[in-house]
This record gives C-alpha cells, structure tokens and sequence, in this order.
C-alpha cells in the first residue's frame, strides 16, 4: 500500500515538472509576439483620435500607417520582419484597441489579411 502511495506520489510530482517546463517554454517563444502586440496599440492610441470613431464602428489602423506617422520604425520578431494592424471600437464609454500581428512563426488569433 505505501509502495502505491509512492508511486502516485512521482507521477504527481512528474506531470506538475512536466506541464510547469512547457508552460516556461511557451512563455518564452511568444513573450516576444505580445510586446509587439502591445507595441501596436500603443502607438495606435497615439494615431487615431478616438472621438471620431462612432458607435458600432470598427476603424483599422494598420502597420504601414504608424510608420508612415514615424510612430513605428522597426517591427520585428526574432530578426524577422512581421505585419500587422490594430482594430479599434467603442465599447460604451470606452474605446478598445485589439492588434493583430502576424510573423513567420506566430499568427494573433483572428488575423486577417
């Protein structure tokens, strides 16, 4: 019975090691994805006067736009050019802003092209 115990015991211990290394790796490979991502919306709510998006409108803001503002100069992930753009919409009283980038080895979920 103790032996059983044991065993579970390791299998536990082994799986949490397990999932915690591929949740480390994960984080890692697309920490770079998401400081681009947020790198775009920022420079997007520079860009666009939020008062002239109206209600149930969607404006897009695309990369090539903040550059020609000078707002962005460089937008790469690992040495490697990416695109994107930056939806922008009310929601009530507040304004959001959802980017979406792609490059060579990430894609934001929804990107279209």
């Amino acid at each position: 019975m103790k032996r059983l115990e044991i065993i579970w015991g390791l299998i536990l211990v082994g799986l949490v090691l397990v999932l915690t290394i591929i949740g480390v790796y994960w984080k890692k490979n697309t920490g770079v994805y998401k400081q681009l991502e947020n790198k775009l919306s920022k420079e997007a709510t520079k860009y666009r006067d939020s008062a002239t998006i109206g209600d149930n409108e969607k404006v897009r803001v695309t990369l090539e736009e903040l550059k020609e503002a000078n707002l962005i100069d460089e937008f790469k992930a690992n040495n490697k050019d990416c695109s994107g753009y930056v939806e922008i919409y009310k929601d009530g009283m507040t304004f959001k802003y959802e980017p979406f980038i792609k490059c060579e080895e990430y894609t934001t979920k929804g990107y279209e092209s």
